[in-house]
């Protein structure tokens, strides 16, 4: 799957219900647009997540490994915040759920 914007709408017994948009990028162009960076990459002890503007009430950071699981949360309110990364080596993915709009980006930790 490639960058862009994604929703997942799920129909049962003629109902359905459509999830919000998820944007995913590999290369951090919308997440750079919204005014959120996420480094280092690679990482090593711990990753930073930076907004251009304090970060809302509601935004949260999850990392999952690449099986799917959720291996770290954090809510964060600061404009920048340092998030420890004590995971072994390897491929994440990071979401960033704001309250408008979900970014997700991988980093590899070395």
């Amino acid at each position: 799957t490639g960058a862009g914007t994604y929703t997942v709408t799920v129909t049962e017994n003629g109902c359905s219900s459509t999830s919000a948009p998820v944007i995913y990028t590999n290369i951090n162009d919308d997440m750079t647009t919204a005014g959120i960076s996420v480094y280092p990459n690679p990482v090593n002890d711990f990753i930073a997540v930076e907004f251009n503007a304090a970060a809302g009430e509601k935004t949260v950071v999850s990392v999952y490994n690449t099986i799917g699981e959720l291996v770290l949360t954090r809510q964060i309110k600061n404009q920048k915040t340092e998030i420890g990364f004590d995971l072994p080596a390897g491929i994440y993915s990071v979401e960033i759920r704001t309250n408008d709009a979900l970014y997700v980006t991988k980093v590899i930790k070395l």
